[in-house]
């Protein structure tokens, strides 16, 4: 997830694409959607939020770029900024998440 985030900044014609990755690491360590949000607490917004961004066959920048009829455009400042901000949201309550239900290696006196 990590990787996809910094992957993002580098490759900004496509940077949709690979915060969607973030979404698709998720899913598949929780095996669906759902139980991504479920385990992870309030993320659904920003989880749809992400999903419709990065899906918009509109956006150059997009997973599904060109499926649509007319003239693609970029993604404007604002939607590159929420769907960031979502990603990283995506990233912090996975990582909140590890640090309840992933035993330590060792515990402290």
């Amino acid at each position: 997830m990590l990787k996809s985030f910094h992957q993002s900044r580098k490759d900004p014609d496509n940077e949709l694409v690979h915060l969607y990755e973030i979404r698709d690491a998720l899913s598949n360590k929780f095996g669906s959607k759902q139980n991504a949000i479920n385990k992870l607490g309030t993320i659904k917004y920003e989880w749809d939020e992400l999903g419709k961004l990065a899906n918009d066959p509109r956006i150059k920048q997009a997973r599904h770029r060109g499926k649509s009829a007319g003239a693609l455009r970029d993604a404007s400042t604002t939607e590159l900024d929420k769907a960031r901000k979502s990603a990283q949201l995506l990233i912090e309550k996975y990582l909140e998440y590890l640090s309840t239900e992933v035993s330590p290696l060792f515990s402290l006196p």
